[in-house]
Parts: C-alpha cells; structure tokens; sequence
C-alpha cells in the first residue's frame, strides 16, 4: 500500500525553500524528536488548513511510540482542532488568531479568521 503523501501549495514553497536553506526546518505534516533539558519532545508540525494542506494523519503516521514524550503540536489555525479528536497530543500552539488583535469596545474581535470564536487567544484545555 503506497504511503500517503503530504499535500502542497506551490504558494509556500519559495518560502519553504528559504527556510530550509537558512537551517530552520519547516515540518508541514512532519513530527521532530527532541530531547530538551532531559525531557522528551516530539514536535507535530500541520500544513495549512484553510489552503487543504492540514494533514494530521500523515504527520501522526510518522510520529514514534509516545514513550513518555511530551507531544505539542504547532498548527497555524485552532479551526483544525476538529481534524486531531483522534490523535494524541498534550499541547497545540496556533497563531493564526494573532490572539484577536483587533478587539472593538463592546463587540470584542468580530473580524478573527476563525470558525470557533472560543479559541481567539487564551490557553483552553
């Protein structure tokens, strides 16, 4: 059965390219080992969601046995939430909301480019 592969953008890729070159991975549906001040780390990089490139299968896939990991995914919408209720993961970081920078008195962040208001900005378990 042949592995599924990651969509892409061709609209990311220049930038994708210069990161990698500058020595800064970029894991689009990828997950990174690490061992920090003695504890275990697995870095859960998503694509986009909103360009259809969020795939949390594939990164999943190639995640190793937790083995007492922490697992902190980094995804740029909160919306993908939806997409992860099957997988395990301790801690998800996003920005996409930029933490609802524009807040208006009385109407609070009407323009965040989320779904899910809940998650404008905040730590939510």
């Amino acid at each position: 059965m042949a592995r599924p592969q990651a969509p892409t953008n061709p609209t990311i890729e220049p930038v994708v390219d210069i990161l990698t070159r500058a020595g800064i991975p970029c894991l689009i549906n990828q997950c990174r080992s690490l061992t920090m001040r003695g504890r275990k780390l697995q870095l859960i990089g998503l694509g986009d969601l909103w360009s259809a490139m969020c795939a949390p299968q594939i990164a999943f896939a190639q995640t190793p046995t937790r083995a007492d990991a922490t697992r902190i995914v980094l995804n740029h919408n909160p919306d993908a939430k939806e997409l992860l209720r099957e997988h395990d993961w301790d801690l998800m970081l996003c920005g996409h909301t930029h933490g609802g920078q524009v807040r208006l008195p009385f109407l609070g962040v009407p323009l965040a480019p989320v779904t899910d208001k809940r998650y404008i900005d905040g730590l939510h378990r």
